[in-house]
């Protein structure tokens, strides 16, 4: 079986080495599986992340003139280049992940070549993680990812608080996974 996994550790905004433990534990843990062939982290980048510069992100607050943002970022971007550094390093050495960078947009029209698609991780259903929208790569609800098997292992909805908007969204998402992409 070829497995493909989404979640947040490569581009997280934070760098949060939880996250990325979580899924490179789970990505060896896979590989010792007899029946998994193949098994890489899908390097995919939220709608709410892209065109922003995890290496430099004083950046994105330059060009937008926030000026606080732009003093924080000065102010600790040694702390934050070291912390980059380690993340990319590590991601190098030890997790295998698609030679190809996806948006959303790119993900959804993709010809991808799994047998299964697995969401892991923490907040990734949570509305407010992904700038209040529900993100429908964490939901498996892609065009790409019709006709394979999917799973979700440990995935929340952070605090689970949602207006009825946001839980109809979640409905409807989760009705069409269900009967449109099975």
């Amino acid at each position: 079986m070829r497995i493909g996994t989404i979640s947040l550790n490569i581009n997280a905004p934070d760098f949060n080495y939880g996250a990325m433990l979580h899924s490179w534990a789970f990505q060896k843990y896979l590989k010792n599986l007899d029946y998994v062939e193949y098994t890489e982290i899908i390097d995919y980048t939220m709608p709410i992340l892209e065109g922003q510069d995890l290496k430099y992100p004083f950046r994105q607050a330059l060009l937008g003139k926030h000026l606080r943002s732009l003093i924080y970022y000065l102010k600790n971007y040694s702390i934050y280049k070291r912390r980059f550094n380690k993340f990319e390093k590590f991601i190098k050495a030890n997790i295998c992940k698609s030679q190809n960078k996806y948006t959303q947009a790119t993900l959804n029209e993709a010809k991808l070549n799994y047998d299964c698609v697995i969401c892991e991780s923490d907040v990734i259903w949570s509305p407010g993680f992904s700038g209040g929208h529900f993100d429908k790569s964490f939901f498996l609800a892609l065009d790409s990812m019709q006709n394979m098997k999917k799973i979700a292992y440990a995935p929340s909805m952070a605090n689970g608080e949602m207006n009825d908007g946001k839980r109809k969204i979640s409905m409807r998402i989760a009705y069409q996974q269900i009967l449109c992409h099975n």
